[in-house]
């Protein structure tokens, strides 16, 4: 298995970095660093709520955004450059609740210099799908 991730970056970063970005308004932690994936979790509580007391469907487009957006920047972390997410799209599988755990796990689909592409997988605490997506992303300088 290929690491794909810069040397330079760590969980424990990923983690910090995190408490200060859209992640924490969600509730979102980073959970797991592999050689080919960056994991998740989130306990969907009220505030991801719409009508009938299950999850909206823009929670998993919310995760699927965050996880690979940040699995992407890992990739480049020790370049000058930045990652802005051009598509995103979802597929929703099944309900979530109050008091579900949900991981979301990204792996790439392909890392390249300009583009980059990740398929997030989102399941329960059953390990049970709950939704999948896939977000595209450019690779530019930072300035």
């Amino acid at each position: 298995m290929k690491n794909v991730f810069s040397s330079v970056v760590t969980l424990k970063a990923i983690q910090e970095q995190a408490g200060n970005e859209f992640a924490a308004t969600i509730g979102l932690k980073f959970t797991e660093l592999g050689p080919d994936y960056l994991s998740g979790k989130v306990v969907i509580d009220d505030r991801h709520l719409r009508p009938g007391a299950i999850m909206n469907g823009g929670v998993s487009l919310a995760l699927i955004e965050t996880v690979g957006s940040v699995a992407a920047r890992c990739t480049i972390a020790d370049q000058p450059k930045n990652t802005l997410g051009i598509q995103v799209s979802a597929s929703h599988l099944q309900i979530a609740r109050p008091g579900d755990e949900l991981t979301a796990t990204a792996r790439p689909a392909h890392v390249g210099r300009s583009t980059q592409i990740w398929d997030v997988t989102i399941v329960n605490q059953l390990g049970k799908m709950v939704s999948t997506g896939r977000i595209t992303l450019l690779v530019v300088d930072k300035n």
